[in-house]
């Protein structure tokens, strides 16, 4: 076995193995975005071309990368903590590019799962609000996978792919309470679907030695939730024999479509980055559960239902800036972000303060062993949420114009191989 054909092996082997993840649209993909504050679409290392800069899809070489992220959440609601789990986890980045002609071709594919599973499907009680990026089912199970191509001598790259996310969806639970001459007994099956989302992932890209400029759309991906529950009584003399049916559904979590436009400035070892971020919020479907109960008990037909209101939110404009010093052994990078809050100026009962973004992070490259070149990096960040208060719709919630703010705290490191 070649030592290439040897190292996809090693890689595909670690792509079999438990992993785990965080949310890569708040803290970035990998320690060298994360250090960036996400503003290296420009100009993003190959590795994570999947969901960073899907032109450097093409970049040739084979890469892999392994990363760990931990990101624990100090966020408060009515001076009070708010019960917002950590995110934490183990990231997995493949890109594979090679020469033909004139052009690069390449593909990458960065993968994911939570540590509770597929995806964290839980919806707060509707006298709370719904933090909009930092609740629990945020962290999802989800796959990004580009094609690039590049013309060497133009420096002009595209790239399409697709991020794939799961839902959760079926028939739901059958209950059935039925007695006979054994006596009263149950009986019940359930059919629960996991269904695959997809959402696209298109990119373009100019590049010369100094200068690099980008641009990057990105579909919305939600973890839309329909699970009917029906139970059916059936018992001798019972006045309440009958069907009861509860059916849930919505929205746990939802990233809305983006597009980012994006440079890089270069200057011998020193290179600069911006980026530009617009979100479309102002899309997001209702983000708390609808609830249709059909309650018939030998009585006169009851169907009480509650519908969850579509949040007034807004479109959202997120500058990201960074440095990065690339030495032949050691590099430093900085960050800094600022995104605004989706809310400001509607009443709703979504919560969602500004946040300040600051990032510091470094790499060392590791000896060459085995033919495959490597490198250390990791990156500490701080999210500032800044101070707002709860604007509902009804003022007589009780959460009603309460304090938000807080910190997140984030830390991370990356294990990256390469080979020519």
């Amino acid at each position: 076995m070649s030592r290439r054909a040897a190292w996809l092996s090693l890689a595909c082997f670690a792509l079999a193995s438990r992993a785990r993840a965080s949310d890569d649209a708040l803290f970035g993909r990998g320690a060298r975005s994360g250090a960036l504050a996400a503003s290296d679409v420009a100009d993003a290392e190959p590795t994570v071309a999947a969901f960073a800069g899907p032109t450097r899809a093409a970049a040739p070489g084979l890469r892999a990368q392994l990363g760990y992220r931990l990101a624990h959440t100090r966020l408060t609601l009515a001076d009070a903590p708010a019960r917002l789990a950590d995110h934490r986890g183990v990231d997995l980045d493949l890109q594979l590019g090679r020469r033909a002609g004139v052009l690069d071709v390449g593909a990458a594919a960065s993968m994911h799962l939570p540590d509770r599973g597929v995806a964290s499907l839980a919806f707060r009680p509707r006298s709370e609000p719904v933090w909009l990026r930092w609740d629990a089912g945020r962290e999802r199970a989800s796959f990004d996978g580009v094609v690039a191509v590049a013309h060497r001598a133009w420096g002009v790259a595209v790239a399409v792919g697709a991020s794939v996310t799961a839902s959760s969806e079926g028939r739901g639970a059958d209950l059935v309470l039925p007695q006979d001459e054994r006596g009263p007994h149950a009986d019940g099956a359930a059919d629960v679907e996991l269904r695959y989302r997809v959402a696209p992932i298109l990119a373009a890209s100019w590049t010369r030695e100094r200068v690099a400029l980008a641009a990057r759309f990105r579909g919305a991906t939600s973890i839309p939730v329909e699970l009917p529950t029906t139970t059916t009584v059936r018992f001798t003399d019972n006045p309440l024999n009958g069907v009861t049916t509860v059916r849930l559904r919505g929205v746990v979590s939802y990233d809305p479509a983006t597009v980012t436009v994006a440079s890089r400035l270069r200057a011998g070892a020193l290179s600069l980055f911006t980026a530009l971020d617009y979100a479309r919020w102002s899309a997001v479907p209702p983000l708390a559960a609808s609830l249709a109960l059909d309650v018939k008990l030998g009585l006169e037909p009851y169907v009480p239902s509650g519908v969850a209101p579509r949040p007034a939110l807004r479109d959202t404009l997120t500058p990201r800036v960074g440095a990065a010093y690339d030495g032949t052994v050691a590099s430093a990078r900085v960050g800094a972000a600022f995104e605004p809050s989706a809310t400001k100026g509607a009443a709703t009962d979504v919560l969602d303060p500004s946040r300040l973004v600051l990032a510091l992070g470094g790499g060392v490259r590791l000896p060459r062993a085995a033919g495959v070149s490597g490198a250390l990096d990791a990156f500490g960040s701080w999210h500032r949420a800044l101070e707002r208060r709860v604007s509902t719709a009804d003022a007589t919630r009780p959460f009603a114009g309460a304090r938000a703010a807080g910190d997140v705290w984030i830390v991370g490191a990356s294990l990256r191989g390469e080979l020519p």
